[in-house]
Order: structure tokens, then C-alpha cells, then sequence
């Protein structure tokens, strides 16, 4: 029995994901005619049997007769017309397919090239879609399309193969069917016309379909198959927790550049990494004295880049002055046991003068395998040719040296007595270190070679000549050239480091200020903005970010660098976009999906969720290496931000849906007792009325009738507390101010809290200088009506309630007294939150809203309230009014009229 808990959780999250999207099998040949497309075609017939739902996508039969006869029993979903160059070409029709969805399609030929003009270049693209549906394929391979055995099929056959499959894809196969048969058989085969028309199976025995051609290809269509079995066996093992020793894991490094030839070094690597098992990195070192690549050097970089990714390498760049040590560096880090490089196509004599990459990168390699690949002599042009570009002479640094040296001849001359043959010769060291200073190694050589000429043919004797009476001078100028030489290379190196490091400084500046312009926005569309126009600045590009709508089901431009680019007025590119954002692929120019495309399009992702979609477009249409990174860096800052975001805002909403639930849940409590008890004496007062009403004199019915009343009231204040309180919370009320007297206010609230304070006495202290106040009439008498009803219900029954109004350093003061059993320590602040209520041994009812609503309106008044406990027992809440805006009474002595002041002027005048 298997233990589930020593099983993988990696491989079980793997194959719980694998099964939301289709199955691809494989069958696989060692070359055309074997039979591929006859087997494909039975085991289809057979699915159809077991009731699965299957349909031809495409089938290319040759004219076979055998293979016609199978198609015929299947569905065939049509191909569409597509024009090129003038023809009307046929093509498997991709989103036909996806439309009818059917359970299993068949799609022939894997490596096909598309019709240009196709949503996908390459066929295996294609699949690749139909597979992330959830539609389950069947296709089929010859050996010779495998992009890691390209260079082997070369070897073997002499032909180069231009459509081939990247060995990223074949890793996603679910099953792969070897279909195989005897050399003599498939020769037979093709000199009956079965494979290919008479005139082209002539041709083709005589040169691939050769019997030694046959049996290596076949031999490499084994390998494949068996290495794909013992891969799904290793996966069985991880899935179903089976505990037998593993060997130790191999790790393969390629060393590629910019060279045409690093293909071969990564197909190669490629091959030893999937015949060992072990994990493929590719390095690439950046040498600081050859940063300026010519345009065709960086396509062909960016190429083997490319290739490496397709071939599910993990691709590592690092700079490093020497390229061996960055490799070895590389290497010891990351625990390689095997190095795969390039043997160097340059002269002999170079390598004996400027060192070999090769022979270090041997005797640095304890522990490590070095496998060294021949180059190709056909590759030695166009390397010569897309090599790194050295930038052209300049002759201003030449000439500047000269007339250093010039400069050091004159004071020479004359100064020659009182200095001295060594301090002129010192002197000439002048122009060396300024030159190698300032511009580099060339002309710091140059100024040696001639300082060491200057020196020798003008002051060392015999005057005037190049040769020397006393032979200890050669010393001298050996001296001087070994210390020229030296200050010039190290300066050179020092001038280099200090670009990298200003450049490495530039890139971590460019993210750490994205990062703290973004961290400090917390508006989504201020947010997108900064981003993109920071992209636009860092990488000099057109740039747009593009969210989807409320639904998730489509995407719209947010913000753009360029409102009128193509990026973000034309409806191509939105298409681009979208595809970008559902397959959550990047897509675009200079990518294998939509490569016709003006903008290149990356999905934004945080937390495995799809945030949008970010659109770039450099002015030289594509990025180098350097550029990607950065991009990629920028593309996940970005992501994290607008994740960040979301996040904050599913917080607030998260915590609105609580402050919703709680009022939900006190609107019960209110409905189930202040509100209920009060309805229960209405009716109950109200049946007596009608049913009983002859017996009841006039002052029970009075009575009745006050019972009716103070329900009522009861159950508007609490009705009206609620709907105030969602007045407040969604931002949606408005102040009607207008100046009114605060005596008049409070008359009416003791008017109407007659029924709440009955059992009270209220004593009302107003200081006589107070001024008019500009208010909102109603809700300040809501918030004196709370203030004193809550009072009456936290003070026993015959105490007093005091309300005093007074004016205090410029702030009209109103506060409630009572003699309850005042607040505990610690609480002042809590009792105006939303459903809080103190505990007191008093029966106490209500929702808990009253003085939170209080706070709500007082600060929309610009005012502040506050609890504190009296000394002689009980609780004070004070209300703060501003003065800024009240007006003056004043009476006018001599005609007895009153007259009205701002209140904002000095009180004294």
C-alpha cells in the first residue's frame, strides 16, 4: 500500500493541473512513410468506438489510398482559404476547431510551417492553443524535426532541416507511439510509390532515404521514445510516492555569444542533457570592452537566446572582464558537472597572443567535464561578420597626445639642463596617464610608443638618432614600456568596470524609483499612468497597459504613452492583447504567436492571477538582452503593484461587507426588539380600540392613544438611526447649514424627549453671549435628542440631567451630564464605534448606533465630541462647535433692535 504522505505535492499539484487541459500524444517515426499518419488514424477509429467525440483538424494522406480509405469514416472539420502572394492556400482552420471543441482532433505533420498570415507561425503553436482549451490531440513527428537533433540529422543525412520542434513542447507530450518498420520495408515501400510520386522516390533513395540513414535515424527515434518512457516512469515514481534511491542529478552548462555557431554548442548540450537527465543552463558572459554590438551580432544573440528557452534551458548573463572566470564562476555556483562550449574559429596566433578561452576554462574545471565543440569553417564569415563591433578610431584622442608629447619635448628643451635625463623621461608619463584616462588603451599605447621614440631620438645620445651609445637605456625604456602598458590596462579595465557598475547602478535606480512612485499611489489609474510612462522613459518606447472589464472576459486600454500609436487605436493590436491576457503567453513582434504584430504584448500575473496586459514598442522594433531583463523586471514590478491594489481594494470591500453584515445583524436585533416591542404595544392598543373600544372611557383611550405615540417615536428614532448611519458610511449626506440659535434648538429637543427623559429632571444652563451658529438644523437637534436619550438610559430613574452651552477659546461648547455609573477606563473612544454598548446593571435597550451617528454628523460639521466621567459620579459628553462661522446679536441701546454681526470678528469691538 502506498503511503500518500511521502508522495510529491509538487507532481500531484502538476497533475491535478494537467488534467484541466488536453492530452497529447505523439506518434513519433524515423521518417516519412513508416506509417505515422495509417496508425494516428486506427487509433482514432478506435477512440470513436469507445463513443469519444473525434474530428479531423488536418491530415495530409499523399494520395495513399489505405490512409484515404481511414479518413473516410471520420468527421473532418473544413480547412479555410487563405491568400498568399496571389494563391489561394489551404489551412487547418484553428478556431473552427475550437468552436466545434470536440473531445480528440487530429492534426498531422506537428512541424509544420504555417501559411503566413495564420494566427501562429508554426503548427506546434497551434496545438499548443487547442491543448490549453482542454481538447486532447493527436499528431505525428518525424525524428529529423527534433530542434535538439538538427545537428545530427545534418551529420547523418547531409540535408539541413528547417522546420523543427522545440524540445519545450516535447516535454508537455503525454504519450508518445513509436511507429516503426525494417529498412527493406520502407525502402520497398518507396519504390512501389506508396511514400512519394516515382520521379521524387527516385531522388530521395538516392540520397536520405539511403539503408545507413534509415537505421541512425531509426536508432534516434528509439532513443526519443525510450527517453520519454523512462520519463514518464520517473514522473509515475514522484505521483505515487515510491521511496527507491535516485542517482545523482547531472547539470549541463552551454556557453554561448553572439556568435551563428552557439546553435550548435546548445542542440548539442541539449542532447546531453536529455540523454543524462539532467538539468540544461545556458551562460552567457558579457565581456565590458566589446558592449557595442552591432544590430545583426544583437539579432543573432537574441536568436540563441531564444533557442535556449525553447529548449526549457534556464538562461543565465552575467557580466565579467574575463570571460573563462565568469564561466567557471558560473559553473561553481550552480554545481555544473558537465561544460559545453564552442572551440573558438580564431587564428592560432591570435590565441597565443590574447590567450585561450578554452584551455583556462580546462584547467579551472576540477571536478567538471568540459566537452569542447568543433566549429564549422562555413561559419567563420558570418561570424566574422556578426561579431561585436568595435567602435571606429577616433583621431582627436591621437591628436591630443601628440600635443602632450609635443608639450613634454619643448619643456624639455628647454629645461633640459636643470631636469634631467630621468625626470623627462618621467615626464613622458604624463601623456600615458591622461591618455588612459581619458580615452582608453589605444591611444595610452600610443602615447608610450611615442614618448619612449621622443625621448630616445631627441635627448638620449647620440641626439638625433635612434640608437643609443650607452646599452642601459634599453632597460629604462623596457621599464617605461612595461609600466605604460600596465597603468594603460589597468585604467582601461577600471574605465570599463566603472561604465558597468554605472550602468547596473542605472538599472537599480530605474526599479527602486518605479518601486517608490508606485508604492506611494494608491489610485489604480494614477498607479497605470506612472508605470507606463516610466517604462516609456526608461526604454524609450511606446507603452500601453490594457485591464479587463468587470467581467474578465475582455481588455481596454488604461493608459498609454502615445495615445495615437497602433498600439492603442487599432483593433489588430487589442486581438493581439486579448490573447496575450487569456493564454497568459507573451505575444507579439519578435515572438513565435501573432509575430506580425506592431506592439510586443506580456501578460501582467501576481499571485497566479491575470491582472492585465502590458503592449511595449522600441524604436528599433525589437530589445536586446539587457532590455528584455530589464522589461521583465519592470513587467513584474508593474504586476506586484496593480496586485497590490487589488488586494487593498478586495480588503476594503471585504471589510464593507463586514461593517455591512454587523448592521445587518443589529437591524435584526433592532427589528427583534426595539423595533418589535414597540410595534407589539401599537397593536396591542390599537386591537383594544377596535374590538373593545365602547368599553373604555375617555381617559383609558387617551391613554391607549400615548401608548400608540410613544411606540411610534420609538420605532422612528430607531428607523431613522439606521438610515442615518447609511447616509454617513456611503458618503451620501449633505448639510442644508444655515445660522440658527442654539436656545431655540434645544427647546425643541426638550420638547420632543419629553417621553425619552420623563423619568429626569433636564436643567438647561446657556451662557448669554452665545453667538448665532451656522448649522444643519436637523441633524443637531438628532444629535442633542441622542445625547439626552442616552443619558435617561444609563442614569437611574429621579436624576438629574444637565446641558450647558458655552463659548471657550473660540469654539462654541455644548455638553450632556448625567449621574449614571459613568465610563470605564480605556472606553471613551469606543462607545462611538457602530453597535458598541457599555454594560450597566441598568435594563438598557437600543442598537448602539445613537452615538456613533452623533460623531458622524458633529465631524461633518468640522466639530469634535468626546466622553470623559465626572468626579461626583457619572458621565460627561462634550460637543465642539467651531466659531468661524456664527453671527452676533447685538442690541442697539438707543432704538432697541437688534443687530446682527459677523462672528468671526473681534469679540471686544
Amino acid at each position: 500500500m502506498i503511503d500518500d504522505s511521502k508522495r510529491d505535492p509538487d507532481a500531484i499539484l502538476a497533475k491535478i493541473n494537467k488534467q484541466s487541459k488536453g492530452r497529447l500524444t505523439v506518434f513519433i517515426g524515423a521518417a516519412a512513410g513508416v506509417g505515422k499518419t495509417y496508425a494516428m488514424l486506427e487509433a482514432a477509429h478506435e477512440r470513436r468506438s469507445e463513443g469519444i467525440d473525434v474530428a479531423i483538424g488536418w491530415v495530409e494522406t499523399h494520395g495513399r489510398k489505405e490512409t484515404q480509405a481511414l479518413v473516410e469514416g471520420l468527421p473532418a472539420i473544413p480547412p479555410r482559404m487563405l491568400e498568399y502572394r496571389g494563391k489561394q492556400l489551404i489551412e487547418m482552420d484553428l478556431d473552427a476547431i475550437l468552436s466545434q471543441r470536440p473531445q480528440l482532433v487530429l492534426v498531422d505533420e506537428l512541424a509544420h510551417a504555417n501559411v503566413p498570415g495564420s494566427r501562429h507561425p508554426r503548427r506546434y503553436l497551434d496545438i499548443e492553443e487547442l491543448l490549453e482549451a482542454g481538447i486532447h490531440v493527436y499528431t505525428t513527428l518525424n525524428i529529423q524535426h527534433l530542434e535538439s537533433l538538427n545537428d545530427s540529422i545534418k551529420q547523418i543525412t547531409g540535408i539541413h532541416v528547417r522546420e523543427t520542434v522545440p524540445d519545450r513542447f516535447m516535454e508537455r507530450v503525454d504519450q508518445v507511439q513509436l511507429v516503426d518498420i525494417p529498412v527493406e520495408e520502407l525502402i520497398g515501400r518507396l519504390k512501389d510509390g506508396k511514400v512519394y510520386v516515382p520521379d521524387m522516390a527516385e531522388k530521395a533513395l538516392t540520397h536520405f532515404f539511403r539503408p545507413g540513414n534509415i537505421n541512425a535515424l531509426r536508432e534516434l527515434a528509439l532513443r526519443q521514445a525510450a527517453s520519454r518512457v523512462d520519463q514518464q516512469m520517473e514522473e509515475y515514481r514522484k505521483t505515487h510516492g515510491i521511496d527507491l534511491p535516485w542517482p545523482a542529478a547531472d547539470r549541463v552548462m552551454a556557453c554561448i555569444s553572439s556568435s551563428p555557431f552557439g546553435i550548435h554548442v546548445l542542440r548539442r548540450a541539449s542532447q546531453m542533457a536529455i540523454h543524462l537527465k539532467a538539468e540544461l543552463l545556458v551562460v552567457y558572459i558579457e565581456k565590458p570592452r566589446y558592449k557595442e554590438k552591432g544590430l545583426q551580432a544583437q539579432k543573432t544573440l537574441n536568436l540563441n537566446l531564444q533557442l535556449a528557452e525553447d529548449l526549457g534551458a534556464k538562461v543565465i548573463s552575467t557580466y565579467d572582464s574575463n570571460i573563462a572566470d565568469g564561466i567557471l564562476s558560473v559553473a561553481r555556483r550552480y554545481n555544473v558537472s558537465q561544460i559545453v562550449l564552442g572551440k573558438p574559429l580564431r587564428p592560432r596566433w591570435l590565441e597565443i597572443i590574447q590567450g585561450s578561452v578554452v584551455d583556462e576554462i580546462v584547467r579551472g574545471s576540477a571536478g567538471m567535464s568540459v566537452h569542447v565543440i568543433p566549429g564549422d569553417p562555413e561559419y567563420i564569415e558570418k561570424k566574422e561578420q556578426t561579431g561585436p563591433v568595435r567602435p571606429k578610431p577616433r583621431l582627436i584622442p591621437y591628436f591630443g597626445v601628440s600635443i602632450l608629447v609635443s608639450l613634454i619635448v619643448l619643456c624639455g628643451q628647454l629645461g633640459g639642463e636643470q631636469l634631467g635625463l630621468t625626470n623627462i623621461g618621467m615626464l613622458f608619463l604624463v601623456p600615458v596617464l591622461i591618455a588612459s584616462a581619458r580615452w582608453g588603451f589605444w591611444p595610452a599605447l600610443y602615447a608610450a610608443v611615442t614618448g619612449v621614440l621622443c625621448f630616445d631620438i631627441l635627448f638620449i645620445p647620440p641626439v638625433g638618432r635612434l640608437t643609443v651609445q650607452d646599452t642601459r637605456y634599453l632597460i629604462t625604456f623596457l621599464v617605461f614600456m612595461a609600466v605604460a602598458l600596465t597603468i594603460s590596462t589597468l585604467s582601461d579595465r577600471l574605465r570599463y568596470r566603472v561604465r558597468d557598475a554605472t550602468r547596473r547602478e542605472a538599472r537599480i535606480r530605474t526599479l527602486y524609483d518605479l518601486a517608490r512612485e508606485t508604492t506611494a499611489v494608491t489610485d489604480l489609474n494614477a498607479l497605470i499612468k506612472t508605470v507606463v510612462e516610466h517604462i516609456a522613459r526608461t526604454l524609450d518606447a511606446e507603452a500601453v497597459i490594457l485591464l479587463p472589464d468587470y467581467a474578465g472576459e475582455r481588455i481596454n486600454i488604461a493608459a498609454a504613452s502615445h495615445p495615437e500609436s497602433p498600439m492603442a487605436m487599432e483593433s489588430s493590436e487589442l486581438a493581439v492583447a486579448e490573447w496575450c491576457f487569456h493564454h497568459e503567453q507573451i505575444s507579439g513582434s519578435g515572438t513565435d504567436t501573432l509575430p506580425g504584430a506592431y506592439g510586443l504584448y506580456l501578460p501582467l500575473l501576481a499571485n497566479e492571477e491575470k491582472l492585465g496586459v502590458m503592449g511595449i514598442r522600441t524604436r528599433d522594433s525589437h530589445l536586446t538582452h539587457e532590455q528584455n531583463d530589464l522589461l521583465q523586471a519592470l513587467n513584474g514590478l508593474a504586476a506586484l503593484s496593480i496586485g497590490r491594489l487589488k488586494l487593498a481594494r478586495d480588503a476594503e470591500e471585504i471589510r464593507q461587507l463586514e461593517a455591512s453584515e454587523r448592521l445587518r445583524t443589529a437591524l435584526f436585533n433592532s427589528i427583534s426588539h426595539d423595533l418589535r416591542t414597540p410595534l407589539s404595544a401599537i397593536i396591542g392598543s390599537v386591537t383594544c380600540l377596535l374590538e373593545e373600544g365602547d368599553i373604555y372611557g375617555s381617559e383609558q383611550r387617551k391613554q391607549l392613544l400615548e401608548s400608540i405615540k410613544k411606540g411610534s417615536l420609538r420605532m422612528n428614532r430607531v428607523v431613522g438611526n439606521l438610515l442615518d448611519l447609511a447616509r454617513i458610511e456611503s458618503g451620501l449626506m449633505r448639510l442644508h447649514r444655515d445660522y440658527y440659535d442654539l436656545q431655540d434648538i434645544i427647546g425643541v429637543v426638550l420638547h420632543q424627549s419629553e417621553e425619552v427623559a420623563q423619568d429626569h429632571s433636564v436643567h438647561v444652563e446657556l451662557a448669554a453671549d452665545l453667538p448665532l451658529v451656522k448649522v444643519d438644523y436637523v441633524l443637531i437637534e438628532q444629535v442633542l435628542l441622542n445625547l439626552l436619550d442616552n443619558a435617561a438610559k444609563y442614569s437611574p430613574a429621579g436624576s438629574d440631567i444637565l446641558l450647558e452651552g458655552r463659548l471657550e477659546a473660540g469654539e462654541i461648547i455644548l455638553t450632556v451630564a448625567d449621574q449614571g455609573s459613568g465610563i470605564p477606563p480605556g472606553q471613551e473612544e469606543d462607545v462611538f464605534n457602530k453597535f458598541y454598548r457599555l454594560q450597566s446593571p441598568l435594563s438598557v435597550s437600543g442598537s448602539g448606533l445613537g452615538l456613533s451617528i452623533c460623531k458622524g454628523i458633529i465631524e461633518a460639521h468640522g466639530g469634535r465630541i468626546w466622553f470623559e466621567n465626572r468626579q461626583e459620579g457619572g458621565s460627561i459628553v462634550s460637543i465642539a462647535l467651531p466659531m468661524e462661522d456664527t453671527l452676533r446679536v447685538q442690541i442697539d441701546e438707543s432704538s432697541g433692535e437688534e443687530a446682527v454681526s459677523d462672528g468671526s470678528t473681534n469679540p471686544g469691538h
